[in-house]
Order: C-alpha cells, then sequence, then structure tokens
C-alpha cells in the first residue's frame, strides 16, 4: 500500500499523534517516533506504545512534529497548489 489517508492527516493537524500501520508512502513523508507512531500489523509493540504514553514530553513533540509536517505538505490546500503545478508544468509540454 502505498497511501496516506484523510484521518491520518486530520489528527496530525489536529495536534494528536498518529499511531497507524506503515506503508511506503508513510515512510517517505514521516518518520516514526518522530512524527507519528507506526505499528504492524503482524507484530503489535504494546511496550513501545506504553512508552511512548508515558514520556509526555516526547510525546507533545511528535505531535508537534507531526502537525508541522501535515500543514506543509498534506493538507488539501498543499495538494490543490501541487496539482496546479503539475499542471501547469505538463501544459509547457502540450502547447
Amino acid at each position: 500500500m502505498r497511501g496516506g489517508h484523510e484521518r491520518i492527516f486530520t489528527t496530525m493537524l489536529h495536534g494528536a499523534v498518529s499511531l497507524t500501520d506503515n506503508n511506503l508512502f508513510l515512510q517517505s513523508e514521516f518518520k516514526d517516533g518522530e512524527d507519528l507512531l507506526s505499528y504492524s500489523f503482524t507484530s503489535y509493540p504494546y511496550d513501545r506504545i506504553q512508552s511512548f504514553l508515558d514520556d509526555k514530553v516526547t510525546l507533545q513533540k511528535i505531535a508537534e512534529n507531526g502537525r508541522k509536517k501535515v500543514i506543509e505538505k498534506h493538507t488539501w490546500l498543499a495538494r490543490a497548489k501541487k496539482i496546479i503545478e503539475t499542471v501547469i508544468y505538463h501544459k509547457h509540454f502540450m502547447a
């Protein structure tokens, strides 16, 4: 799977830490343990998650980092701007 769901970005945008399954897209855009928390369906790391829940300072930093990245690249406005840039870029080659 190579995508991110709006719910992941919305939680991060509102200042929460997203706990989500991992995929290639999320790995390329976010750092596990720095911008969000990821897990695998084959091994659910209860101890790791509990350690983050016990460390409120780190949890707050993850929330802040994730929110910053979402604002920069993963809002509807950021997506619309990227689409417009791409259309304008390709329009030059089709004229």
